[in-house]
């Protein structure tokens, strides 16, 4: 265990659970706590890794073993649970968002000023190798300067309706935040004004509170560049993930994956194979990714990665653009 960093996991979810399978299989972490209310849960993914099922938080941040915490609890606790973790002396990994309202995360920002260990926020899709590719390429200048953006982001299916009415607005706030820090990562220039739009198309037994499930957003940077959004919750043919930039010395983009890439060619048409489904499928190796760069990150060998200011802003793009799209005006940021 000494040559490996370990982790106390806060979470065993759906999501707490990949990222645990994750953890277990990573060469240079050691997964020694999963911190689970849930029996179920807890027995569960403590079977399937290894690591000691616990239930108090404090005991995994008082072990003086732990060396950095992997939070994939539910959303309101993960602002809470930051700062719990960083007054603990702890390195941090937290799924996105990093908090509920913006205040909050202002106030933990303030404290944790001084603090120099890693804390990483979970925005995994910088860490997918063709969108990473494509940082890079922007990056060099070999488009030139970045002018437009174009990004697609459309689930294949919608969440259950329970979820849909528990989150309202949340089109923009648990998917489109993702595209919000795509954006910010790949403009290289903070956002002035967004404006966005929105609207319901799914049926009364899926969306009973007709929250949105289709919308858009344009951002308006400093630097004159644009970048247009467009997110759905259901997209008949698969999961959607696309980006776009167009510069003044050409253009890059990131295509959809598919389950192979295989075509076929016939007299009447040219066909391809289903995309992906699923975001777990699409963005596999990207969770596999993260980790490894939080390693690098904890051991001080790179300060690359999203961080809370960087969620900070992704939250807070999400809050505007709801807000713009319920008052059909543009939001100065």
């Amino acid at each position: 265990m000494s040559n490996k960093i370990t982790v106390a996991l806060i979470g065993a979810g759906f999501i707490g659970a990949l990222h645990a399978r994750n953890l277990a299989r990573h060469p240079t972490i050691a997964l020694k706590y999963v911190v689970e209310p849930s029996d179920t849960l807890g027995h569960k993914v403590s079977a399937e890794t290894g690591a000691i099922w616990i239930t108090d938080i404090e005991a995994a941040l008082n072990d003086p073993e732990v060396q950095a915490v992997w939070i994939a609890s539910p959303a309101s606790t993960h602002t809470d649970l930051i700062g719990r973790s960083a007054r603990a002396q702890k390195a941090v990994f937290c799924e996105k968002p990093v908090g509920m309202n913006v205040a909050d995360v202002d106030r933990l920002i303030s404290e944790l000023e001084n603090y120099s260990a890693p804390i990483l926020i979970g925005f995994n899709r910088r860490f997918d190798t063709s969108h990473a590719r494509l940082k890079e390429i922007v990056d060099s200048g070999a488009i030139g300067e970045v002018e437009l953006v174009a990004i697609t982001s459309r689930d294949p299916n919608p969440p259950p309706p329970a979820y849909m009415k528990a989150t309202p607005g949340g089109i923009f706030y648990d998917t489109m935040i993702h595209d919000f820090d795509i954006a910010r990562w790949l403009l290289g220039s903070e956002v002035t004004e967004v404006y966005a739009t929105a609207s319901s198309h799914l049926d009364a037994d899926l969306n009973p509170e007709a929250e949105y499930d289709a919308a858009t957003a344009t951002l308006k940077t400093d630097s004159g560049a644009v970048c247009q959004i467009s997110a759905s919750r259901r997209a008949v043919y698969g999961y959607d993930q696309r980006i776009e930039v167009f510069g003044s010395k050409g253009m890059v983009q990131s295509l959809n994956h598919g389950k192979t890439n295989i075509q076929i060619y016939g007299a009447e048409t040219i066909s391809s194979e289903p995309l992906k489904n699923f975001f777990t499928d699409r963005y596999a190796d990207a969770y596999v990714n993260e980790i490894d760069r939080f390693v690098a990150a904890f051991l001080k060998e790179t300060t690359d990665y999203p961080n809370v200011w960087d969620g900070r802003e992704a939250l807070n793009l999400s809050m505007e653009a709801l807000k713009s799209a319920k008052s059909g005006v543009p939001v100065k940021i």
